[in-house]
């Protein structure tokens, strides 16, 4: 934790709460965030650490009826922190993102509750913003019916939830990690890069998909909430932009 994280939790009582908020009472019910142990795959839960007389002990034909155990992945510590820490965010209603062969990208969604709120379900990032960086990809960014709010100043590594959903990675759906904190800002949108193909095609997203992965960067336990609020209070959580160029730093400093 840096020097100016530290001053930030000086003057803030410990709390280790990361309270979701919104004005959509299907969103409210519906929206499940859990525990990314609690959200362990079936493929995973089934998978066993070792797999007995598997691998043949030598390459020579006269010893292939000896053969030795082999360990999984389920063996491996690294991955199985990641199946042990933080949270899964997943998808609270079913989507469809059409991707053009000119690199545009629209969606729409299912639950008409949100049909209705100004950010829709999503919005583009024109490629001259990220110029020499993935220029055959489209861009899209899957807004949220949700803000994520702590009182503590926290950062967390925000990653697709590739290990607890593999048809990300089989459809092409590459969620852009980032490492983000809910004290300063409250916005939880998925940024996504499609391929850009000669046809155009479409992509489905299923409510209950596990989306992304969000991973806190201390030994800190995170005890998820929720709360439904009125269209005033939502609004005003949302992340202003008073400046063309510096917002961020603006609010980071007013908080």
């Amino acid at each position: 934790m840096m020097i100016i994280d530290k001053f930030k939790n000086f003057f803030t009582k410990e709390d280790n709460n990361l309270e979701i908020v919104t004005n959509i009472h299907t969103t409210y019910e519906f929206l499940e965030v859990v525990g990314a142990k609690k959200a362990q795959p079936k493929w995973w839960k089934d998978l066993p650490a070792v797999f007995n007389n598997h691998y043949p002990i030598s390459r020579n034909e006269v010893f292939n009826d000896f053969k030795q155990p082999i360990q999984t992945v389920k063996y491996c510590p690294a991955i199985q922190d990641i199946f042990s820490t933080g949270i899964i965010i997943k998808a609270w209603c079913d989507f469809i993102i059409f991707v053009s062969s000119d690199g545009i990208v629209e969606s729409v969604h299912s639950d008409d509750a949100i049909k209705g709120v100004p950010m829709g379900s999503g919005s583009t990032h024109p490629y001259i913003q990220r110029a020499g960086f993935l220029n055959n990809f489209a861009h899209f960014k899957l807004s949220t019916s949700f803000f994520f709010k702590t009182k503590t100043y926290r950062k967390f590594l925000f990653k697709g939830a590739y290990w607890y959903n593999p048809s990300l990675i089989e459809n092409n759906i590459h969620i852009v990690p980032a490492i983000i904190d809910y004290k300063t800002q409250s916005g939880v949108n998925i940024n996504m890069f499609f391929p850009i193909k000669s046809e155009p095609y479409q992509i489905k997203i299923n409510f209950g998909d596990p989306l992304v992965h969000l991973i806190p960067l201390d030994n800190k336990p995170i005890n998820v909430t929720k709360k439904l609020i009125d269209d005033n209070e939502f609004y005003r959580l949302g992340n202003p932009h008073m400046k063309f160029i510096g917002s961020s730093k603006l609010l980071k400093s007013r908080n």
